[in-house]
């Protein structure tokens, strides 16, 4: 019996371009790394939901979608092995950690954004199957658009100089479409 890791509610947002039904057919759409294109999604090439954040998918399509978007909400059930988190397993975050320093040394030319890693150890997987063999990428984005738009907000201190920050920005980035762990799809919002 396989034992799940994760489940969680995840929120899609896409730009509204077709139908509703067919928008929700084909949901989640792919977000495609091509560092040529600048196109450097953060966790590299795949299909990206916020983790239970529906005020994220809204920011989202306001900053990426102007001529309007849908947001699709979807019961996600993320499970080891396939699973990597890098936001609540100190395990993944120490081993992804040591894969970024083989890199860096390895190839001291180049600078390693987490999405241009996680494209390079997917290629190398396949070549040397068992480096990088995850499906489910999740992570924390601590960027400062973010801090600056929620200072303040949602902060609460442990003591005068240390604080909890309570509705971080975390993403799941699923390499391939998987309609057995992507589960009941639905169009929650049109803007």
């Amino acid at each position: 019996m396989c034992v799940h890791y994760l489940e969680t509610i995840g929120h899609h947002t896409c730009e509204k371009d077709g139908t509703k039904e067919k928008v929700l057919k084909n949901a989640p759409f792919l977000s495609e790394y091509n560092e040529d294109d600048n196109k450097t999604p953060f966790l590299g090439t795949g299909y990206y939901f916020w983790d239970n954040n529906i005020e994220m998918a809204r920011l989202w399509g306001k900053w990426h979608y102007k001529n309007g978007y849908y947001i699709i909400e979807a019961k996600l059930i993320l499970k080891k092995p396939d699973f990597f988190d890098l936001v609540g397993n100190r395990a993944d975050m120490i081993y992804f950690r040591k894969l970024i320093k083989i890199l860096e040394k390895k190839f001291r030319d180049k600078k390693w954004t987490v999405g241009k890693a996680i494209e390079f150890l997917k290629r190398l997987n396949n070549k040397c199957n068992g480096i990088f063999p995850f499906k489910v990428i999740r992570a924390v984005n601590d960027s400062d658009r973010i801090r600056r738009l929620k200072r303040g907000k949602e902060k609460y201190n442990f003591s005068n100089k240390d604080y909890i920050f309570l509705d971080p920005r975390i993403m799941i980035c699923f390499v391939e479409k998987n309609d057995d762990i992507i589960l009941n799809k639905k169009l929650i919002e049109e803007r």
